[in-house]
């Protein structure tokens, strides 16, 4: 989830993207990470997660006559451009009734459990979100993105928790002062944490600590930008391919 595309994610793209182009007009610009930082030991864009979800919308996409254009963007910046018409697809985007007003979704393709993550040394100290509010480290979260209505609501009682707050581009920039021990704690998708757990310099010093929030998370497509024949003609190519996707059964799992 380094922020620029990588050797291997390129590649990805030229392949997959380049022998259907010549065939289709229809060029959907998606998101993708944005900034070149990198203090972690994995690369972020180069996640299973982040891999099996611009497969599956490349899949999609291809399937309806139409192939993705990379922007790589901040992702604060990147939502208002969606809700804007200046770009057409995000990857990983959680449905709210706010955003239904802009967005089309489709999926949903995997069940995002967002986790707070620390050092070994919270372990006793930070069990759950009370906790957390009542705790004086710094926090460092993804402008833009959505933590669930349990978070918002621990931000509207807590104002003075805004103070502790670090907000960033990026998640890759967040794990990146995680690393670096200039935030306490940072939320992540539990699947990449589990990816991450993997490797002996990021076990041997973090942690999970608890779940933060879990839902559902979509392709989501700009109104503005896609038309609605557009949107239907993917949507339907998407029942085609996963017809029990709509049951809510596939779905990415870790």
């Amino acid at each position: 989830m380094n922020y620029f595309w990588p050797k291997a994610l390129l590649l990805f793209f030229i392949c997959t993207f380049g022998a259907y182009a010549k065939q289709s007009d229809c060029k959907l610009s998606v998101r993708t990470e944005f900034s070149q930082q990198n203090f972690l030991p994995l690369n972020y864009s180069i996640n299973k997660l982040a891999i099996q979800s611009y497969a599956l919308l490349n899949d999609v996409v291809k399937r309806s006559a139409c192939t993705l254009e990379q922007i790589s963007l901040p992702n604060a910046r990147a939502v208002k451009m969606l809700k804007d018409g200046e770009l057409a697809v995000m990857v990983g985007m959680s449905k709210t009734s706010e955003r239904e007003q802009h967005f089309y979704f489709l999926g949903p393709y995997h069940t995002e459990r967002i986790v707070a993550v620390g050092s070994n040394g919270l372990q006793k100290k930070i069990k759950n979100l009370t906790q957390l509010m009542e705790h004086d480290g710094l926090i460092s979260v993804t402008r833009g993105a959505y933590y669930g209505a349990q978070w918002q609501t621990a931000l509207q009682n807590n104002p003075h928790v805004s103070n502790r707050l670090i907000q960033l581009s990026e998640n890759q920039k967040n794990l990146s002062l995680l690393m670096l021990n200039r935030v306490a704690i940072s939320f992540e998708d539990e699947q990449v944490v589990d990816e991450l757990m993997q490797l002996d310099n990021f076990k041997d010093r973090f942690m999970k600590l608890f779940t933060l929030h879990e839902n559902f998370v979509y392709f989501a497509f700009s109104k503005k930008l896609v038309s609605q024949s557009l949107f239907n003609k993917i949507e339907k190519q998407w029942k085609i391919m996963h017809p029990e996707q709509y049951n809510e059964q596939f779905l990415i799992h870790h």
